[in-house]
């Protein structure tokens, strides 16, 4: 049985995403070993590059299970020293390299696979190997753990003169033990290609790339042990290979294609910016050209994000109609091209209706998940849907900065190209991983143009919303800290939260139960066991977050009734503690806003988003997103936190579905989410709202809010409208706008601009009183001389003991406080008076 009839055998695509040169072919087979018996590996040469004497070579057999068939064989390469002195901390680098013999294999350019088992052992690489030659100099793509913490998969060169080099290295996080893999090794030129593939399922695991100028002349093809640990001898650095294979390559063919290179760029300043593009032959109407649409139907076409757009229009010359736009902001763009045979290069300028960023406004999104109905093919090539990939889409959608979503992990792209093919996509499942941190930085530093991207988190599911983070972490390691009030669940005992899912408690999202929205004298605790939480209070997990940097906004606030929202987020409303923002265009329109107005008239103050909770997995793409208002950066010199501390902290932001518009005050001098004297001083406020720039959209209404009712209405029917409005204010005022296109589902609402009696003390003070109660058994028996320490916002706040009957008590106690109760006899338990207090639950109520 040789490894082609039960191996498919992998695309190769390793052009960059804008090359114009095709990928290389796939000879003939030069030669294939699935060690079927022990006379086919009796025919393995091996030799040793150390230079201290080295202790290993092959084992063989069958498999009786584990291996592609139950008769397969298969081989150990292995390499050891001196097995007197193990010492599993020392570092050493020592190869056994092995080949076969009998069908002489020497090859300039090949791709050589073996297929391994995923197995416990540490400090040892096993891999394929290319270009091997007599003065023991190669390059091969290993796989396997340096040091026990974490799988990776490298391209490594040894030189002549015994220099060890790592070319790519990749860390691959969990992989599955026992599992089998198949290390791939790409030589084309001086281009080096290693793959992972997961055999179990065919997904790609890992890839990593490198090029080498000083590639020079032919070599074999084998399997390459290599230990980079000394260890304990029941290790013996082994590892099973059961096939070596190796396929010639051949230079791709010639491109027959005419190409037509688009660049978009911003009329008046001429900087690249990105942009959707529909493609067609002759007209409007014309068919679209090879591979110019994505997998969604609004909008159609491809997203350009800043480089050249190269596109194929075919073996002939071609006339091309092509619509180009940016998000809601720039005008459609519509002209017809002549693409001769040597084809052409265009640049497209659009202008914009209204320049956002210009007037110190930023866009974005925080609440998008990557495909929760599963992997979604939607790239303009069919590849997998990825992080990247999709900022691409979202920069040319209007977006300057997107917080990309998790469902299951991050999908990613193992070389950091946003138009790769589906091969090159895999999942990363843990926030503080840092190949997910190093893929947003590489996409930010790669495609200047494009917006700012980085990674949030559906990080907690409540009685009253999810919430979602946004933000870069600056805690240590990146990651998101814990509140000490209750001990961290992440099993490091580091008081870090590492994976995406880890603050999920199912007991707490009423989703979960199929409640939905409920009505205003439900009893939340019948739903589910509170003593069984595990969640710290959410109060605590915001604020933990802010300290680093990361903010929480709610999303669907229908979860819940509305007056139960208003009266139960324990963070403004109750605690003091900062939210970062609310859904004031959400997943529910017809009541996000509501419940917004409520919270606005009760005094507490917080910034309005736009947003989604929704997946990349339907033909038409969702449009909710937020405007940041932070005048202090530039597309230069954007800095992601920075402008969120200007939206979450001083709630200056605008939402959005397709509509755009602005209120300040005063010329500009008071801006969205200012506080102002209510001193009855005159003030001037400026209404300004656009329409949508898709052709025949116009503004409906126009309607300024004051105290959660319209103060003022307009109807334009044009696509632009300004006016302003004096006021004067003597009590507690807020003003927001509300603007609807004719096209109802295109819309924009902003945050508040509010007067205050005492702007330095602008929203009522947290909420305190008297925590009281008793510590009793299951049998209702007093435990006393219990100790009970009330902790808040992650530190000790008041302690006191329980008396003989159990009883304690507190004044002038936080209200959104951690009860610890601790003895000596094992009692170890945390509650706090807003999640577990029947009788908060009734006064919130």
């Amino acid at each position: 049985m040789t490894a082609t009839s039960r191996l498919a055998v992998p695309s190769l695509i390793i052009a960059a995403a804008f090359s114009l040169h095709a990928a290389p072919q796939l000879g003939g087979m030069a030669y294939s070993n699935a060690f079927p018996d022990a006379a086919s590996i009796a025919n393995f040469h091996k030799y040793y590059t150390a230079g201290d004497p080295v202790y290993g070579g092959l084992e063989w057999g069958i498999y009786a299970t584990g291996g592609p068939t139950s008769d397969d064989g298969y081989v150990v390469p292995y390499v050891q020293t001196n097995q007197t002195e193990w010492d599993a901390g020392r570092a050493i680098n020592e190869f056994g390299v092995f080949y076969d013999q009998s069908p002489a294999a020497v090859l300039t350019d090949a791709l050589v696979y073996c297929s391994v088992q995923c197995r416990a052992w540490v400090g040892h690489f096993v891999g394929a190997a290319a270009r091997m030659n007599a003065d023991n100099s190669l390059y091969a793509a290993v796989f396997g753990t340096p040091d026990g913490s974490a799988w990776r998969l490298r391209i490594i060169k040894r030189a002549a003169n015994g220099s060890v080099s790592i070319l790519a290295d990749q860390s691959l996080g969990a992989l599955i033990a026992w599992r089998n893999y198949r290390v791939e090794f790409q030589c084309f030129g001086n281009e080096l290609i290693a793959r992972l593939v997961d055999l179990y399922n065919g997904s790609q695991a890992g890839e990593v790339t490198a090029t080498d100028s000083t590639i020079t002349g032919p070599g074999a093809c084998g399997i390459v042990a290599q230990a980079v640990l000394d260890g304990p001898p029941w290790t013996d650095h082994k590892s099973p290979v059961w096939d070596v294979v190796a396929f010639e390559m051949l230079p791709p063919p010639p491109d027959t294609n005419i190409y037509l290179h688009i660049d978009v760029r911003k009329a008046g300043t001429g900087e690249a910016i990105p942009a959707v593009l529909q493609l067609r032959y002759n007209n409007s109407g014309g068919a679209f050209l090879p591979q110019s649409t994505a997998g969604w139907t609004d909008p159609q076409g491809v997203f350009t994000f800043g480089p050249t757009w190269h596109q194929k229009v075919g073996a002939s010359p071609a006339t091309v109609w092509i619509q180009a736009y940016q998000g809601d902001e720039f005008e459609y763009t519509n002209l017809t091209v002549s693409v001769p045979a040597s084809g052409t290069n265009i640049t497209i300028y659009l202008t914009p209706r209204v320049d956002m960023s210009a007037l110190g406004w930023w866009a974005g999104g925080d609440h998008n998940h990557l495909g929760r109905g599963g992997k979604k093919p939607w790239k303009h090539n069919g590849g997998t849907l990825s992080m990247e990939y999709m900022a691409t889409v979202l920069s040319a959608l209007g977006y300057d900065w997107w917080a990309c979503g998790v469902n299951g992990g991050w999908e990613i792209e193992n070389a950091g190209d946003p138009l790769s093919d589906n091969a090159t996509v895999r999942t990363v499942m843990y926030y503080a991983d840092a190949g997910l941190r190093q893929a947003c930085n590489n996409f930010n530093s790669n495609y200047p143009a494009a917006l700012n991207l980085w990674y949030g988190n559906e990080h907690a599911k409540t009685r009253y919303g999810h919430l979602w983070s946004v933000g870069k972490s600056t805690a240590a390691n990146g990651d998101y800290p814990h509140p000490n009030t209750y001990p961290a669940k992440s099993g490091y005992g580091d008081g870090f939260i590492h994976n995406w899912w880890a603050l999920y408690d199912g007991n707490m999202d009423l989703w979960m139960y199929g409640l939905g929205s409920q009505a205003q004298d439900w009893y939340w605790p019948q739903y589910s066991d509170t003593a069984a939480l595990e969640l710290p209070p959410y109060h605590e997990i915001v604020w933990a977050l802010n300290n680093a940097n990361v903010y929480s906004i709610w999303a669907h606030l229908t979860a819940t009734y509305p007056p139960m929202y208003t009266k139960l987020l324990p963070f403004d409303l109750l605690a003091g503690v900062k939210i970062g923002g609310v859904a004031m265009i959400g997943a529910d329109e017809a009541t996000s806003f509501n419940m917004c107005l409520d919270g606005y008239n009760r005094g507490y103050q917080f910034a309005g988003f736009g947003e989604n909770d929704t997946a990349y997995d339907n033909a038409t793409f969702p449009r909710n997103y937020t405007f940041i208002y932070c005048p202090v950066v530039t597309k230069q010199s954007f800095d992601l936190n920075t402008v969120l501390e200007w939206g979450c902290r001083s709630n200056k932001t605008i939402s959005s579905s397709g509509a755009l518009a602005i209120l300040d005050v005063d010329d500009g001098a008071i801006t969205i989410g200012d506080n102002v004297a209510a001193d009855g001083a005159s003030h001037t406020l400026r209404i300004r709202a656009w329409a949508n720039t898709r052709p025949g959209d116009v503004l409906a209404s126009v309607s300024l809010y004051r105290n959660g009712a319209v103060f003022r209405s307009w109807s334009p029917n044009t696509t632009s409208f300004e006016t302003n409005v004096v006021v004067s204010e003597t009590e507690r005022a807020y003003y927001l706008l509300r603007v609807n296109d004719n096209v109802a589902a295109r819309k924009c609402i902003t945050s508040p601009i509010y007067f205050v009696p005492d702007p330095l003390k602008p929203v009522p003070p947290p909420l305190r009183g008297t925590v009281a109660g008793g510590v009793y058994d299951y049998r209702g028996n007093a435990i006393p001389g219990v100790t009970v320490d009330l902790l808040y916002t992650g530190a000790l706040y008041a302690t006191t003991v329980g008396d003989a009957a159990g009883k304690y008590r507190f004044t002038n106690a936080p209200a959104d406080c951690v009860l610890h109760f601790h003895n000596g006899a094992g009692l170890d338990e945390r509650r706090s008076p807003i999640l577990h207090d029947e009788a908060m639950n009734d006064y919130l109520l």
